[in-house]
């Protein structure tokens, strides 16, 4: 008979939850290949010790595994973190080691928000059945309806803002996803694997406007400024490697 023993919860010290065999943190931007990812880092380290954990940016509430939770809820034996949080933020729940590893992916800001928008709009059909197509149509909102609400906005911004580019180890983009993720393998002597890739959603959108473009631009100007010092530091770091 197999006997399901309890999984050990992490712990509190100073203040902060504790987890001795923490070894990497990826910082998951929304629609920055996390899910893919995710698939790898499960390959590499093992599902059971790789946990998702969101903090919310403006309440700073904790949930793992996508639910409402408390740091103490975490696996003692977590050596990866990841998911949507601010590198500040962690760090005041969090012991971070000092040798810690950590990466992070971002995305052209255009294309993040097409991505964001096709999930989305994916998630909502999946929540109203068919019969009820009509529901769909009335809640489904158009791209440039979307691009209007603030909480759609400047999201690359909004997660890595006051975060120094050089705690990364490596900063990867998804337009290169297959020659950083190579990068990340050799960086972390990986055993080698191919690039696994999920949630691929950018592709499905019918030719935008200059006009559309521009307003995309107007909206988020904090994303493609941060976009541009994020991809000068990809490439700083990924000179230093060679």
């Amino acid at each position: 008979m197999n006997i399901k023993l309890p999984v050990k919860k992490a712990t509190m010290q100073d203040g902060k939850i504790y987890l001795p065999k923490l070894e990497m943190v990826f910082l998951h931007i929304p629609k920055c290949a996390g899910t893919s990812m995710v698939l790898s880092l499960w390959k590499e380290y093992g599902k059971k010790n790789c946990e998702r954990l969101d903090i919310k940016i403006a309440q700073k509430a904790v949930f793992i595994d996508d639910r409402p939770a408390k740091l103490t809820d975490l696996a003692h034996n977590t050596r990866v973190l990841h998911g949507h949080f601010r590198w500040d933020h962690l760090n005041e729940l969090v012991h971070i080691p000092k040798d810690i590893k950590v990466f992070t992916w971002i995305r052209e800001p255009l294309q993040r928000m097409i991505s964001n928008y096709n999930y989305l709009t994916d998630v909502l059909k999946g929540y109203i059945p068919e019969h009820r197509y009509g529901l769909y149509l009335r809640m489904a909102r158009s791209f440039e309806e979307f691009i209007e609400i603030p909480r759609n906005q400047n999201i690359l911004h909004r997660f890595i803002r006051d975060t120094d580019p050089q705690i990364f180890d490596l900063i990867g983009d998804t337009k290169e996803y297959n020659a950083d993720f190579d990068r990340l393998t050799k960086l972390y002597h990986w055993k080698p694997k191919q690039a696994l890739q999920a949630n691929k959603s950018a592709s499905r959108m019918p030719e935008l406007s200059a006009e559309l473009i521009q307003r995309v631009r107007e909206l988020n100007h904090k994303d493609f400024e941060i976009y541009k010092i994020y991809s000068q530091a990809r490439l700083d770091k990924i000179r230093s490697m060679e």
